[in-house]
């Protein structure tokens, strides 16, 4: 009997203990969610109050920004470029001002292009020694801000922003260690090949080039034969990237040619003083790193790099034939030393391209 009842009491307190812990577990529960619940709720509030606080913001932006454009905002109706005068309708007009009046807010993108157009010194005269005019550098300037490293996502390069299909049916050399569109000496005689090609193609329509230049050839070519436009603002399924690209080209030629007063107050900035250069055209039977070539023949590593902006590695490429720019005072002691360390396959001095 009392072995029944020690048992029966041992049970008893096992199962009290089991509902104890359960209870204790449940009320652990319930502090954790009443917890968690708080913290939401705070943050929640916090959201709200934030939300709140950028509408109110966003509204009054919207207010500034249409006070401004009812009050400071005049349609551009008339733009020149290339020695023509586009005349546009009245919402091509107001969205070239805004285009405009973008450029003059990122102000930054302005002194860039300033800076690089007066580092790049030729750029204009190659244009011309193709019968193209200068003011087809603006595309140049949408395209990259005249800068010659920038690289876009989808691999277009340099000043004038190349795939390197198109860059290769221009003439330019793109291949490992070496990629002649960061070159904008060598990229421009490219673009000035591209445009003459263009402009005949397109009767001479700079809108038709620019979008060819951006959207394509053959969806530009499609959609004229569909639509018979003339016109490039009535081209019908444009992209707006394309509408937006064109604008962009002739807001810069508007703010650099009719509002010239406006652009003297930026200041170029500092500026390389290149030495003058002869150029080598070599062919290596192995690849040379640049370090063996710094010190002796460029006065600084920089200085390598910006007249040879098609090296894009540390090392010179083997079995390829390419153009290196050298000092003028050590080109020839550049040249006896190749041929003295007994790399090179081919070893010819060069005019400047274009």
């Amino acid at each position: 009997m009392i072995g029944n009842q020690l048992v029966n009491r041992n049970i008893l307190w096992r199962q009290r203990s089991l509902w104890l812990l359960l209870l204790a577990l449940l009320l652990f529960l319930v502090i954790g969610w009443f917890w968690q619940y708080q913290q939401v709720r705070q943050l929640t509030v916090a959201f709200q109050a934030q939300q709140t606080a950028l509408t109110k913001q966003q509204t009054q932006l919207a207010e500034l920004t249409s006070e401004y454009f009812l009050t400071a905002l005049v349609p551009i109706y008339e733009i020149k470029f290339a020695n023509e005068i586009y005349h546009l309708d009245d919402v091509t007009a107001i969205d070239l001002a805004r285009t405009v009046a973008m450029f003059k807010n990122y102000r930054h993108w302005l002194v860039t292009i300033n800076t690089n157009w007066q580092s790049y010194q030729g750029l204009e005269e190659i244009l011309t020694d193709y019968d193209i005019h200068p003011d087809w550098l603006y595309l140049a300037a949408a395209e990259s801000f005249l800068q010659q490293f920038v690289r876009s996502y989808v691999g277009a390069t340099g000043v004038w922003q190349f795939m390197s299909s198109r860059a290769r049916e221009s003439g330019l050399r793109v291949y490992l260690g070496w990629d002649e569109r960061r070159d904008p000496r060598r990229s421009t005689v490219a673009a000035a090949k591209q445009f003459q090609r263009l402009l005949q193609k397109y009767d001479q329509n700079m809108m038709f080039v620019c979008a060819d230049w951006n959207w394509g050839p053959g969806a530009l070519a499609q959609i004229l034969k569909k639509s018979g436009a003339e016109y490039f603002f009535n081209l019908p399924a444009m992209p707006q990237e394309t509408y937006q690209y064109v604008l962009n080209i002739l807001a810069l030629a508007y703010l650099f040619k009719q509002e010239s007063d406006y652009m003297e107050k930026f200041d170029p900035g500092l500026r390389y003083q290149l030495p003058e250069t002869e150029i080598l055209e070599i062919q290596l039977s192995r690849q040379l790193n640049v370090q063996e070539l710094l010190y002796f023949y460029y006065d600084s590593f920089s200085l390598f790099y910006v007249l040879n902006t098609p090296v894009d590695r540390y090392y010179l490429p083997a079995q390829r034939t390419f153009e290196l720019y050298v000092p003028k005072t050590k080109a020839d002691s550049l040249a006896n030393y190749l041929k003295r360390i007994n790399i090179t396959k081919k070893l010819n001095y060069k005019s400047s391209p274009g």
